[in-house]
């Protein structure tokens, strides 16, 4: 049977309005073909109540594949997803709590379908599983209805009334009626689920050009992949792709590691031209891949292409033999959260996939035209480094260290990567100023007074796990250097005011002025110095430390708490932001005055809160422990029950409803593992 072409691109359609056409097509994994998509945005959208999405046939033939069959990854699926989406839906679709889902088959009545974003008795938004649980027991129930039909035409229309959804949040898959079988718009019913199935198998052999092999790997892992090569010819060759959820498996790209960019589709793919005819072929150092559970393998040629014993040669943690052998863990029941073991899980098993060979961080600037390439040097170090992350953040960023030493200690009771990673950030140090940088080598990125307090903060941390007097000595000189450099920036307000070159930080606004987080951590700065001074013998200089951060905590009040609001100020001007960070972290750090400050903090703190918020310390010191386990279950609870993290901490941003895109911008998702 002679596959029909359908079209590729996205138009407007009168009486819509008119705009350019981007390039969306669809990627089709079982055939070669692609479906055309419109995206249709009425322009009395408010009126009219809906914004549409249409897949039809270009009229040349029937399609291959039908709608029902197509998934729709990156929102929809298409090339430029994102950008579809955003030049489609009006703003006001964004973050509504309920929607309706219009479902249209021309020669059918149409039916609309409430879709609930968010759990009426919680109030929580509803997990990506758990709206596709949703979509797909209303297809269902439309094929269901119609099933005994055979459809007029070839178009389908899914539409959003005004209280709608951000399109990367909707997701068709697969339909099957409740008798087992698979409705379809290019035939009748009747293809068993087994018989669709059949090609998502996993035998060795990809016969056919660009057919596609996906394996599914039990763990999340990294590292550097070998393969046989049992058959193949000259002209034959093959490419990789890796993703740590399903959302992103594509043999076309994979979620950034080097670059974020804005479709996901920076790092591209691994394609390999056979070298032989037949052997091991293994990735090189740089060409490894961190973090990912999902592998896709694809014949980029029509020769015929066997490959067996695909294996990967993990390499974070690399001094230990036995990863099983860590000795920190514990077992905590949640019984007020619907999964008892979320405290549990969420502990469990992380900061080890974070310690790194230091001659394997990430390469920068990323390769030109795409791609990714880990076998930068991270540091002049002699053992493994503590990074951000293995898969994206290959390199040391002292901030993240203020957060997984600890857990390093209590995991694995291993401190050597904190060291090493705590040594590079003083042999990079700018001699002459006693700045110390925003980061590790390759990025060597500099102007950050808040990551300057982590490292030395860190380094007290590293002290007082370890009692290892002997390397405070050696970087004392440059430790007093660069809390001299944060000193030096204190005005005659009494607090540090941080210049808008020094402004870098984990990425919050208006890090400049007299900031509260940046004051909060000089402060812990100049308190973990005296410690530091009164173990090396120095009779003074404690004093001095304290007199100086006595100061900054009188300035901190005086200028900095709002006493109507319950909170710190982000800075003394303007006067009406409380930040989270700023707020805990003068919690957590003792800025505060009293037992009743603290409280007033925490309440204040959970006036920020959506369904999904972060912060956490502040809670505990304040003595409101049943807060802080509701906000683990919010913000990790969610970031590990998603669909899309595949119990993995895939997500590092995402917005207030739990959605990886804003409209317009960009999509903030990376990984941190």
């Amino acid at each position: 049977m002679t596959q029909a072409h359908c079209e590729s691109h996205v138009r407007w359609t009168a009486p819509f309005q008119a705009a350019t056409q981007i390039d969306c097509r669809l990627p089709d994994y079982w055939h070669s073909d692609h479906h055309a998509v419109l995206i249709n945005r009425p322009a009395d959208w408010k009126t009219r109540g809906y914004s549409s999405i249409s897949f039809r046939s270009s009229g040349a033939g029937s399609c291959s594949l039908g709608v029902a069959l197509l998934n729709l990854e990156n929102g929809l699926g298409t090339a430029h997803g994102e950008q579809c989406a955003a030049e489609c839906l009006p703003a006001g679709l964004v973050a509504e709590r309920t929607v309706k889902l219009m479902i249209e088959w021309p020669g059918y009545r149409a039916r609309l379908y409430p879709l609930d974003m968010a759990d009426a008795s919680t109030g929580r938004y509803m997990t990506r599983r758990q709206l596709g649980e949703q979509i797909t027991r209303l297809w269902k129930d439309f094929a269901n209805r119609n099933r005994h039909e055979t459809p007029s035409s070839q178009q389908l229309h899914l539409a959003l009334n005004t209280n709608g959804v951000i399109y990367d949040q909707v997701r068709l898959v697969e339909l099957f009626t409740d008798d087992g079988t698979l409705f379809r718009l290019d035939q009748r019913p009747g293809r068993r689920r087994e018989q669709a199935r059949r090609k998502s198998g996993l035998p060795g052999d990809i016969p056919g050009q660009r057919f596609v092999r996906r394996v599914r790997l039990g763990k999340e892992l990294g590292g550097i992949l070998s393969l046989t090569i049992n058959n193949a010819t000259a002209q034959s060759q093959f490419s990789l792709s890796f993703t740590e959820s399903a959302e992103f498996i594509s043999p076309l790209k994979l979620d950034d590691s080097c670059q974020p960019a804005r479709l996901q589709n920076w790092d591209r793919i691994q394609t390999f031209h056979v070298p032989r005819a037949t052997g091991l072929l293994t990735q090189t150092v740089g060409q490894q891949r961190g973090g990912f559970r999902f592998l896709t393998i694809v014949s980029a040629s029509a020769d015929p292409l066997t490959i067996s014993n695909i294996s990967l040669a993990i390499t974070f943690m690399p001094h230990w033999d036995d990863l099983r052998a860590y000795p920190g863990y514990f077992f905590a029941p949640d019984p007020g959260f619907h999964d008892i073991d979320c405290l549990t899980k969420i502990w469990h098993y992380r900061v080890q996939t974070n310690t790194i060979p230091p001659h394997t961080a990430r390469q920068e600037p990323c390769p030109a035209g795409g791609g990714w390439s880990n076998d930068a040097l991270g540091g002049a170090a002699t053992g493994p480094i503590l990074v951000d992350g293995a898969k994206r953040d290959r390199n040391i960023w002292p901030g993240d260290c203020g957060i997984s030493t600890h857990t390093e200690l209590v995991a694995l009771s291993d401190m050597e990567p904190t060291k090493n990673s705590l040594m590079v950030m003083f042999r990079t140090q700018n001699l002459t100023t006693g700045a110390l940088q925003y980061s590790g080598p390759p990025l060597n990125n500099q102007g950050s007074d808040t990551y300057i307090s982590w490292s030395l903060i860190g380094t007290h941390n590293y002290f007082l796990y370890t009692g290892d007097l002997d390397f405070i000595k050696s970087v004392w000189a440059n430790y007093t250097k660069a809390v001299g450099f944060l000193e030096g920036q204190v005005d005659l307000t009494g607090l540090m005011n941080v210049s808008s070159a020094l402004s870098n930080d984990w990425g919050r606004a208006s890090g400049a002025g007299h900031n509260s987080a940046a004051n909060a951590l000089l402060y812990r700065t100049l308190v973990t110095t005296a410690d530091l001074a009164t173990h090396l013998g120095n009779v003074s200089l404690p004093a001095t430390y304290l007199a100086n951060a006595t100061k900054i905590k009188t300035a901190f009040n005086s200028l900095l708490w709002d006493a109507a609001a319950g909170r710190f100020r982000s800075n003394d001007l303007p006067r009406s932001i409380h930040p989270q960070d700023g707020n805990a972290l003068a919690v957590l750090y003792n800025l505060t005055t009293s037992d009743a400050q603290n409280k007033a903090v925490s309440a204040g703190l959970m006036k920020f809160w959506t369904p999904i918020r972060p912060w956490l310390r502040a809670h505990f010191v304040a003595g409101k422990g049943e807060r802080a386990i509701d906000l683990i279950e919010r913000e990790w609870g969610y970031m590990l029950e998603t669909n899309l993290s595949v119990k993995s901490p895939l997500l590092e941003g995402f917005s207030a409803n739990g959605s990886l895109g804003r409209l317009p911008g960009v999509l903030i998702i990376a990984s941190i593992i």
